[in-house]
């Protein structure tokens, strides 16, 4: 709509250029994080709901990350939903039962979709998120100022962390007092290589341990996760996005009973 009713905020100044809607996660990159994890869910896992169910989410969360404005949740999206829905349909196919009616309903949605595309892309529902794309107001370069913050930091410095009020300089006069677009990076530079190393370890386990409690089509927003997760400063600052991705994860990918229920089943008894 062009107009926003919560416009970006940042150290107390308004981003009034900014038409990527901020919604209910605060940031745009965050919004579209959760989307585009929400609709690779929908599409690999949700198994207790209805096809048509899906699929009108599915169209819904799209027009969503439409309006974020988040190319890398964009692109991801359409890239891994793509090739799991390729990899599905030859799978199908393969077997030779087909259902009728939901191939007649997936041939109607891919003649109207160009239509819709087309209309939507006509009322400049597109807009913002081409506008990205043709200039990104410095995100890209901002990519490549980071790694030059390491060359102005002692060994020292890079194992144990430097002086925050140092490093916040460097980053003002580098033109990265939007954030490091990296946790990893982001992580090494505040708190050390060391401490940084011990935050992933832990990281890793538990999403093992998330994964492990899942069915296996976790895969997919899993992998869409850990990809989305560099292109932010995403885990390394305060944000409750690692809660909603294990929301997600665990309401749809229902936990297999035989491990969640495991210890609850009671210790043999001691024969006499």
């Amino acid at each position: 709509t062009k107009h926003l009713v919560f416009p970006y905020r940042f150290d107390g100044a308004v981003f009034v250029n900014d038409l990527r809607s901020t919604a209910l996660q605060g940031h745009p990159l965050s919004n579209a994080t959760v989307t585009s994890i929400y609709v690779l869910s929908l599409l690999s896992g949700s198994r207790s709901l209805s096809t048509p169910l899906r699929l009108a989410l599915v169209g819904l969360q799209f027009c969503a990350l439409v309006a974020f404005g988040g190319r890398s949740g964009m692109v991801l999206t359409i890239l891994l939903g793509g090739v799991y829905l390729l990899i599905q349909g030859l799978a199908q196919l393969r077997t030779g039962r087909v259902n009728l009616l939901g191939a007649a309903l997936v041939i109607m949605l891919a003649a109207l979709l160009p239509l819709a595309i087309a209309l939507a892309g006509y009322y400049g529902f597109f807009d913002a998120l081409l506008q990205r794309f043709v200039s990104d107001s410095g995100s890209a370069n901002a990519r490549v100022e980071m790694f030059d913050l390491f060359r102005h930091l002692e060994l020292r410095d890079l194992i144990v962390g430097p002086d925050v009020d140092l490093l916040d300089s460097m980053r003002r006069i580098s033109g990265l007092e939007q954030g490091i677009e990296n946790p990893i990076l982001r992580l090494t530079l505040y708190q050390g290589a060391f401490f940084t190393l011990l935050i992933f370890f832990g990281f890793a386990l538990f999403m093992h341990e998330v994964a492990r409690r899942c069915h296996p089509g976790i895969w997919l927003p899993m992998l869409g996760w850990l990809i989305l997760l560099n292109t932010s400063e995403s885990i390394a600052s305060k944000t409750t996005l690692m809660t909603k991705f294990v929301v997600i994860a665990l309401a749809l990918y229902r936990p297999a009973k035989e491990r969640s229920d495991s210890f609850l089943k009671p210790l043999p008894g001691r024969r006499s």
